[in-house]
Protein backbone atom coordinates (compact mmCIF):
# COMPACT_ATOMS: atom_id res chain seq x y z
CA UNK A 1 0.00 0.00 0.00
CA UNK A 2 1.57 3.34 -1.04
CA UNK A 3 2.41 5.81 1.69
CA UNK A 4 0.62 9.15 1.94
CA UNK A 5 2.56 12.24 0.90
CA UNK A 6 3.21 13.46 4.46
CA UNK A 7 4.10 9.93 5.56
CA UNK A 8 6.67 9.75 2.74
CA UNK A 9 8.25 13.00 3.94
CA UNK A 10 8.72 11.50 7.39
CA UNK A 11 9.86 8.14 6.00
CA UNK A 12 12.60 9.99 4.14
CA UNK A 13 13.73 12.31 6.92
CA UNK A 14 13.31 10.67 10.31
CA UNK A 15 16.29 8.32 9.92
CA UNK A 16 18.53 11.25 10.89
CA UNK A 17 17.39 10.44 14.41
CA UNK A 18 20.20 7.86 14.14
CA UNK A 19 22.72 10.68 13.67
CA UNK A 20 21.75 12.31 16.95
CA UNK A 21 21.53 9.01 18.81
CA UNK A 22 24.82 7.57 17.52
CA UNK A 23 26.82 10.72 18.17
CA UNK A 24 25.15 11.41 21.53
CA UNK A 25 25.36 7.97 23.08
CA UNK A 26 29.08 7.48 22.39
CA UNK A 27 29.98 10.20 24.93
CA UNK A 28 28.33 8.28 27.74
CA UNK A 29 29.73 4.99 26.44
CA UNK A 30 33.20 6.57 26.50
CA UNK A 31 32.72 7.55 30.13
CA UNK A 32 31.75 3.98 31.01
CA UNK A 33 34.69 2.52 29.07
CA UNK A 34 37.12 4.79 30.91
CA UNK A 35 35.78 3.45 34.17
CA UNK A 36 35.90 -0.19 33.07
CA UNK A 37 39.21 -0.15 31.20
CA UNK A 38 41.29 2.79 32.54
CA UNK A 39 44.68 1.23 31.85
CA UNK A 40 43.93 0.20 28.27
CA UNK A 41 42.48 3.60 27.38
CA UNK A 42 45.38 5.41 29.05
CA UNK A 43 47.83 3.66 26.72
CA UNK A 44 45.92 4.56 23.58
CA UNK A 45 43.81 7.28 21.95
CA UNK A 46 40.76 5.05 21.67
CA UNK A 47 38.62 7.42 23.73
CA UNK A 48 39.00 10.24 21.20
CA UNK A 49 39.06 7.83 18.28
CA UNK A 50 35.66 6.41 19.18
CA UNK A 51 34.13 9.88 19.27
CA UNK A 52 35.71 11.08 16.03
CA UNK A 53 35.52 8.09 13.69
CA UNK A 54 31.74 8.28 13.31
CA UNK A 55 32.17 11.85 12.00
CA UNK A 56 34.85 10.69 9.56
CA UNK A 57 32.52 7.94 8.33
CA UNK A 58 29.71 10.46 8.00
CA UNK A 59 31.79 12.53 5.56
CA UNK A 60 32.56 9.43 3.51
CA UNK A 61 28.89 8.45 3.51
CA UNK A 62 27.81 11.91 2.35
CA UNK A 63 30.18 11.91 -0.59
CA UNK A 64 29.72 8.30 -1.71
CA UNK A 65 25.95 8.23 -1.32
CA UNK A 66 25.60 11.59 -3.01
CA UNK A 67 26.57 9.77 -6.20
CA UNK A 68 24.46 6.70 -5.38
CA UNK A 69 21.42 8.85 -4.62
CA UNK A 70 21.58 10.54 -8.02
CA UNK A 71 22.76 7.71 -10.26
CA UNK A 72 20.89 4.74 -8.75
CA UNK A 73 17.99 6.23 -6.83
CA UNK A 74 16.87 7.92 -3.63
CA UNK A 75 15.09 4.84 -2.30
CA UNK A 76 18.06 2.54 -2.97
CA UNK A 77 20.33 4.94 -1.12
CA UNK A 78 17.97 5.28 1.83
CA UNK A 79 17.34 1.54 2.20
CA UNK A 80 21.08 0.86 2.06
CA UNK A 81 21.78 3.60 4.61
CA UNK A 82 19.31 2.26 7.17
CA UNK A 83 20.64 -1.26 6.62
CA UNK A 84 24.18 -0.07 7.34
CA UNK A 85 23.09 1.75 10.51
CA UNK A 86 21.17 -1.28 11.80
CA UNK A 87 23.99 -3.73 11.04
CA UNK A 88 26.83 -1.75 12.58
CA UNK A 89 24.79 -0.65 15.59
CA UNK A 90 24.38 -4.34 16.33
CA UNK A 91 28.05 -5.12 15.68
CA UNK A 92 29.13 -2.19 17.86
CA UNK A 93 27.14 -3.63 20.74
CA UNK A 94 28.73 -7.05 20.27
CA UNK A 95 32.31 -5.84 19.76
CA UNK A 96 34.89 -8.41 20.82
CA UNK A 97 38.65 -8.70 20.59
CA UNK A 98 40.61 -11.81 19.67
CA UNK A 99 41.15 -14.07 22.70
CA UNK A 100 39.24 -11.60 24.87
CA UNK A 101 41.70 -8.75 24.18
CA UNK A 102 40.43 -5.39 25.45
CA UNK A 103 42.58 -3.52 22.92
CA UNK A 104 41.13 -5.72 20.19
CA UNK A 105 37.61 -5.03 21.38
CA UNK A 106 38.24 -1.28 21.33
CA UNK A 107 39.77 -1.52 17.86
CA UNK A 108 36.75 -3.45 16.59
CA UNK A 109 34.39 -0.93 18.16
CA UNK A 110 36.30 1.91 16.50
CA UNK A 111 36.02 0.22 13.09
CA UNK A 112 32.29 -0.40 13.53
CA UNK A 113 31.78 3.23 14.55
CA UNK A 114 33.41 4.41 11.33
CA UNK A 115 31.22 2.12 9.22
CA UNK A 116 28.14 3.18 11.19
CA UNK A 117 29.05 6.77 10.36
CA UNK A 118 28.93 5.95 6.64
CA UNK A 119 25.30 4.90 7.03
CA UNK A 120 24.49 8.04 9.00
CA UNK A 121 26.20 10.24 6.41
CA UNK A 122 24.30 8.53 3.61
CA UNK A 123 21.04 9.88 5.02
CA UNK A 124 21.98 13.46 4.16
CA UNK A 125 22.12 13.21 0.33
CA UNK A 126 19.46 10.45 0.26
CA UNK A 127 16.89 10.88 3.01
CA UNK A 128 17.11 14.64 3.60
CA UNK A 129 17.08 15.47 -0.10
CA UNK A 130 14.17 13.09 -0.74
CA UNK A 131 12.24 14.60 2.19
CA UNK A 132 12.66 18.07 0.70
CA UNK A 133 11.56 16.82 -2.71
CA UNK A 134 8.54 15.03 -1.26
CA UNK A 135 7.51 18.16 0.64
CA UNK A 136 6.92 19.95 -2.68
CA UNK A 137 4.88 17.13 -4.19
CA UNK A 138 1.19 17.10 -5.00
CA UNK A 139 -1.04 16.88 -1.97
CA UNK A 140 1.15 19.02 0.30
CA UNK A 141 -0.12 22.55 0.94
CA UNK A 142 2.45 25.21 0.04
CA UNK A 143 2.18 26.82 3.45
CA UNK A 144 2.88 23.45 5.09
CA UNK A 145 5.93 22.44 3.00
CA UNK A 146 8.56 23.77 5.36
CA UNK A 147 6.67 22.65 8.46
CA UNK A 148 6.68 18.98 7.47
CA UNK A 149 10.24 19.19 6.19
CA UNK A 150 11.46 20.77 9.42
CA UNK A 151 9.69 18.20 11.58
CA UNK A 152 10.90 15.26 9.50
CA UNK A 153 14.57 16.17 9.17
CA UNK A 154 17.39 17.65 11.20
CA UNK A 155 20.77 19.31 11.40
CA UNK A 156 20.87 23.03 12.19
CA UNK A 157 22.21 25.36 9.49
CA UNK A 158 23.19 22.37 7.34
CA UNK A 159 23.26 22.30 3.58
CA UNK A 160 21.66 19.79 1.24
CA UNK A 161 24.29 17.89 -0.68
CA UNK A 162 24.58 16.54 -4.20
CA UNK A 163 22.86 18.53 -6.93
CA UNK A 164 20.16 19.98 -4.72
CA UNK A 165 19.05 23.37 -3.51
CA UNK A 166 20.41 25.06 -0.40
CA UNK A 167 18.02 24.52 2.51
CA UNK A 168 18.28 25.27 6.23
CA UNK A 169 17.16 22.32 8.32
CA UNK A 170 15.42 22.36 11.65
CA UNK A 171 16.88 20.58 14.66
CA UNK A 172 13.89 18.34 15.27
CA UNK A 173 14.92 14.74 14.67
CA UNK A 174 18.63 14.98 15.37
CA UNK A 175 17.97 16.74 18.69
CA UNK A 176 15.37 14.13 19.57
CA UNK A 177 18.09 11.54 18.96
CA UNK A 178 20.43 13.40 21.33
CA UNK A 179 17.76 13.46 24.05
CA UNK A 180 17.04 9.74 23.75
CA UNK A 181 20.77 8.93 23.66
CA UNK A 182 21.21 10.65 27.03
CA UNK A 183 18.17 9.01 28.61
CA UNK A 184 18.74 5.43 27.37
CA UNK A 185 21.99 4.69 29.30
CA UNK A 186 20.42 6.16 32.43
CA UNK A 187 17.46 3.78 32.20
CA UNK A 188 19.79 0.85 31.56
CA UNK A 189 21.86 1.87 34.57
CA UNK A 190 18.72 1.84 36.71
CA UNK A 191 17.96 -1.64 35.40
CA UNK A 192 21.39 -3.29 35.62
CA UNK A 193 23.10 -1.23 38.34
CA UNK A 194 26.68 -0.01 38.59
CA UNK A 195 28.04 -3.54 38.91
CA UNK A 196 26.96 -4.37 35.35
CA UNK A 197 28.26 -1.44 33.33
CA UNK A 198 29.19 -3.73 30.43
CA UNK A 199 25.52 -4.43 29.90
CA UNK A 200 24.81 -0.69 30.06
CA UNK A 201 27.24 0.37 27.33
CA UNK A 202 26.54 -2.59 25.05
CA UNK A 203 22.79 -2.17 25.50
CA UNK A 204 23.01 1.56 24.80
CA UNK A 205 24.73 0.92 21.47
CA UNK A 206 22.56 -2.07 20.59
CA UNK A 207 19.27 -0.24 21.04
CA UNK A 208 20.26 1.91 18.06
CA UNK A 209 19.26 -1.06 15.90
CA UNK A 210 15.53 -0.67 16.56
CA UNK A 211 14.86 2.81 15.11
CA UNK A 212 16.91 1.90 12.03
CA UNK A 213 14.95 -1.32 11.47
CA UNK A 214 11.65 0.52 12.02
CA UNK A 215 12.54 3.13 9.40
CA UNK A 216 13.73 0.38 7.02
CA UNK A 217 10.33 -1.32 7.20
CA UNK A 218 8.56 2.04 6.89
CA UNK A 219 10.45 2.82 3.68
CA UNK A 220 9.62 -0.46 1.94
CA UNK A 221 6.40 0.99 0.46
CA UNK A 222 7.76 4.37 -0.56
CA UNK A 223 8.65 5.54 -4.06
CA UNK A 224 11.27 7.89 -5.44
CA UNK A 225 10.06 11.52 -5.40
CA UNK A 226 8.50 12.89 -8.59
CA UNK A 227 11.15 15.60 -8.69
CA UNK A 228 13.86 12.94 -8.82
CA UNK A 229 12.04 11.12 -11.62
CA UNK A 230 11.92 14.32 -13.68
CA UNK A 231 15.52 15.37 -13.12
CA UNK A 232 17.45 12.16 -12.46
CA UNK A 233 20.93 11.74 -13.93
CA UNK A 234 20.62 7.97 -13.82
CA UNK A 235 21.00 7.70 -17.61
CA UNK A 236 23.00 10.90 -18.08
CA UNK A 237 26.66 11.81 -17.94
CA UNK A 238 27.28 13.59 -14.66
CA UNK A 239 28.89 17.03 -15.28
CA UNK A 240 31.06 16.99 -12.17
CA UNK A 241 33.00 20.14 -13.07
CA UNK A 242 29.83 22.18 -13.53
CA UNK A 243 28.30 20.77 -10.37
CA UNK A 244 31.32 21.65 -8.25
CA UNK A 245 31.31 25.17 -9.66
CA UNK A 246 27.69 25.66 -8.61
CA UNK A 247 27.48 23.53 -5.45
CA UNK A 248 30.04 22.47 -2.88
CA UNK A 249 29.86 19.89 -0.07
CA UNK A 250 29.09 22.23 2.80
CA UNK A 251 27.39 19.59 4.93
CA UNK A 252 30.47 17.39 4.62
CA UNK A 253 32.65 20.33 5.65
CA UNK A 254 30.47 20.72 8.75
CA UNK A 255 31.14 17.11 9.75
CA UNK A 256 34.86 17.63 9.16
CA UNK A 257 34.58 20.42 11.73
CA UNK A 258 32.94 18.02 14.17
CA UNK A 259 35.76 15.52 13.60
CA UNK A 260 38.39 18.20 14.23
CA UNK A 261 36.56 19.35 17.36
CA UNK A 262 36.79 15.93 19.01
CA UNK A 263 40.58 16.18 18.79
CA UNK A 264 40.99 19.91 19.39
CA UNK A 265 38.89 20.40 22.53
CA UNK A 266 40.61 17.92 24.91
CA UNK A 267 43.91 19.89 24.70
CA UNK A 268 41.91 23.14 25.05
CA UNK A 269 40.25 21.83 28.21
CA UNK A 270 43.65 20.82 29.57
CA UNK A 271 45.12 24.23 28.74
CA UNK A 272 42.32 25.94 30.70
CA UNK A 273 43.15 23.89 33.80
CA UNK A 274 41.59 20.49 33.21
CA UNK A 275 38.06 19.12 33.41
CA UNK A 276 38.06 19.27 37.24
CA UNK A 277 38.59 23.06 37.29
CA UNK A 278 36.07 25.84 36.75
CA UNK A 279 38.05 27.38 33.91
CA UNK A 280 38.51 23.98 32.33
CA UNK A 281 34.73 23.76 31.99
CA UNK A 282 33.84 27.38 31.23
CA UNK A 283 36.67 28.20 28.80
CA UNK A 284 35.75 25.63 26.14
CA UNK A 285 32.10 26.61 26.58
CA UNK A 286 32.84 30.21 25.59
CA UNK A 287 34.89 29.06 22.62
CA UNK A 288 32.13 26.73 21.46
CA UNK A 289 29.49 29.43 21.95
CA UNK A 290 31.56 31.89 19.95
CA UNK A 291 31.87 29.42 17.08
CA UNK A 292 28.11 28.81 17.21
CA UNK A 293 27.42 32.54 16.95
CA UNK A 294 29.84 32.79 14.03
CA UNK A 295 28.09 29.97 12.21
CA UNK A 296 24.72 31.62 12.85
CA UNK A 297 26.04 34.88 11.40
CA UNK A 298 27.38 33.10 8.31
CA UNK A 299 24.00 31.39 7.87
CA UNK A 300 22.14 34.69 8.22
CA UNK A 301 24.32 36.39 5.62
CA UNK A 302 25.16 33.57 3.24
CA UNK A 303 22.07 31.33 3.14
CA UNK A 304 19.05 32.63 1.28
CA UNK A 305 15.62 32.25 2.93
CA UNK A 306 13.37 29.33 2.09
CA UNK A 307 10.61 29.83 -0.44
CA UNK A 308 7.61 27.81 -1.52
CA UNK A 309 8.57 25.24 -4.18
CA UNK A 310 12.21 26.27 -3.74
CA UNK A 311 13.54 22.86 -4.83
CA UNK A 312 11.49 22.96 -8.01
CA UNK A 313 12.73 26.46 -8.74
CA UNK A 314 16.33 25.40 -8.19
CA UNK A 315 15.87 22.39 -10.47
CA UNK A 316 14.77 24.74 -13.26
CA UNK A 317 17.65 27.12 -12.56
CA UNK A 318 20.09 24.20 -12.55
CA UNK A 319 18.78 22.99 -15.92
CA UNK A 320 19.21 26.48 -17.34
CA UNK A 321 22.73 26.65 -15.89
CA UNK A 322 23.67 23.34 -17.51
CA UNK A 323 22.24 24.42 -20.86
CA UNK A 324 24.17 27.69 -20.73
CA UNK A 325 27.35 25.63 -20.47
CA UNK A 326 26.50 23.34 -23.36
CA UNK A 327 25.11 20.36 -21.43
CA UNK A 328 22.31 18.38 -23.10
CA UNK A 329 19.51 18.36 -20.51
CA UNK A 330 17.25 16.18 -22.66
CA UNK A 331 19.03 13.14 -21.20
CA UNK A 332 17.80 13.98 -17.70
CA UNK A 333 14.88 12.12 -16.14
CA UNK A 334 13.73 8.51 -15.84
CA UNK A 335 12.05 6.64 -18.66
CA UNK A 336 8.90 4.68 -18.00
CA UNK A 337 6.56 2.66 -20.19
CA UNK A 338 2.77 2.59 -20.34
CA UNK A 339 0.68 -0.38 -21.44
CA UNK A 340 -1.63 1.24 -24.06
CA UNK A 341 -4.41 -1.28 -23.34
CA UNK A 342 -4.53 -1.12 -19.56
CA UNK A 343 -2.85 2.23 -18.98
CA UNK A 344 -0.62 0.68 -16.33
CA UNK A 345 2.87 2.05 -15.76
CA UNK A 346 5.90 -0.22 -15.97
CA UNK A 347 9.31 0.32 -14.42
CA UNK A 348 12.51 0.43 -16.45
CA UNK A 349 13.09 -3.20 -15.53
CA UNK A 350 9.93 -4.21 -17.43
CA UNK A 351 10.92 -2.58 -20.71
CA UNK A 352 12.90 -5.66 -21.71
CA UNK A 353 9.65 -7.60 -22.26
CA UNK A 354 8.78 -7.75 -25.98
CA UNK A 355 5.34 -6.18 -25.72
CA UNK A 356 3.71 -3.19 -27.30
CA UNK A 357 4.35 -0.23 -25.03
CA UNK A 358 4.34 3.51 -25.13
CA UNK A 359 7.72 4.82 -24.02
CA UNK A 360 7.42 7.93 -21.91
CA UNK A 361 10.06 10.33 -20.67
CA UNK A 362 9.02 11.79 -17.35
CA UNK A 363 8.84 15.49 -18.29
CA UNK A 364 10.37 18.22 -16.21
CA UNK A 365 8.20 21.08 -15.13
CA UNK A 366 7.87 23.59 -17.95
CA UNK A 367 9.05 21.11 -20.60
CA UNK A 368 7.60 21.27 -24.10
CA UNK A 369 5.45 18.15 -24.34
CA UNK A 370 1.83 17.23 -24.78
CA UNK A 371 -0.53 16.97 -21.83
CA UNK A 372 0.47 13.46 -20.83
CA UNK A 373 4.19 13.89 -21.53
CA UNK A 374 4.15 11.26 -24.34
CA UNK A 375 7.17 11.27 -26.61
CA UNK A 376 6.76 8.36 -29.01
CA UNK A 377 5.04 5.05 -29.57
CA UNK A 378 6.75 2.00 -30.98
CA UNK A 379 6.56 -1.75 -31.27
CA UNK A 380 9.14 -3.49 -29.09
CA UNK A 381 10.27 -6.89 -30.24
CA UNK A 382 13.58 -6.57 -28.41
CA UNK A 383 14.71 -4.91 -25.23
CA UNK A 384 14.25 -1.16 -25.43
CA UNK A 385 17.36 0.93 -25.03
CA UNK A 386 16.99 2.97 -21.86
Amino acid sequence: MPLSRVSMIFACGTALFSDGYANGVIGIVNTILKRLYPDELARTNYSQTLSSLAFAGTVVGMLVFGWISDKIGRKTGMMTATGIVALFSFLSATSKGANGSIEGMLAALSAYRFLLGIGVGAEYPCGSVAAAEQSEGDGVAKNAQHRWFALATSEHASILLALRDTEVFADTMIDFGFVISAFTPLVLLWIFGENHLRAVWRGSLGLGVFPAVAVFIWRLSMENPESYKRNSMKHATVPYRLILRRYWPTAAIGKVGAFVGTWAFPPIIKAFGGSSSVRGNTGPFWIGSGLALLSALITLIGIRPLSHDGMQEEDENFRAYLEQHGYDTSQLGLKQVIDPETGSMHSERDISKGEKVVEEQVPHVGADSDSDGRIREKETGKAANV
